[in-house]
């Protein structure tokens, strides 16, 4: 069972990935936003997106130097990196929009809670193209107990069977700190 300070990083972590993970949204709404003379909408987009992706920046690279790492024995990996793809379609929907002004928040605000919420309370995965553009890559790597990870790792692998040095940062997600062996 997961000590009290680690379940809140837990939650932290999701937050922090999900919020990167829909940035480019923001910037994509501050572009259309400024084409259409609404600045002020521009600027406040521009300033949550880019505070997003910072703090995912800062979020992967704390854990190898503050946070406790443990050994992760995996005996299968392979790429998951083409999950990104899906987000492309999210990322320029707002380039659809007519008029800025006339986006339909009654309807808008719900979807986009209820889509953040099932993330939140679920297992799903965060694939986050901003970390991507970091350097970072996904895998799914699989234990000798049959248990699938998300791996976040910046290495290349030639082989499924090998231990890494990993932080834990959701349930099924973890990031790699560099091969054990």
């Amino acid at each position: 069972m997961c000590q009290p300070r680690i379940k809140m990083l837990r939650k932290w972590a999701k937050l922090i990935l999900l919020g990167s993970a829909i940035a480019p949204v923001g910037l994509t709404y501050a572009y259309v936003a400024y084409l259409q003379g609404h600045l002020f909408g521009s600027v406040i987009a521009c300033i949550i997106s880019f505070f997003a992706i910072f703090l995912a920046w800062l979020f992967v690279k704390i854990p190898s130097n503050k946070l406790s790492s443990s050994e992760l024995k995996i005996v299968s990996i392979e790429t998951a990196d083409s999950e990104n793809l899906s987000f492309m379609l999210l990322y320029i929907l707002p380039l659809f929009e007519n008029d800025i002004s006339s986006l339909n928040w009654p309807v808008t605000i719900p979807a986009a809670t209820l889509f953040a919420w099932v993330i939140w309370s679920g297992y799903g995965y965060h694939f986050n193209p901003v970390l991507s553009f970091f350097g970072w890559h996904y895998f799914k790597a699989s234990t000798p107990e049959g248990i699938t990870y998300i791996l976040i790792s910046k290495q290349s692998f030639c082989s499924g069977k090998q231990t890494l040095r990993i932080n834990q940062l959701t349930e099924y997600i973890v990031l790699d700190l560099g091969a054990k062996s």
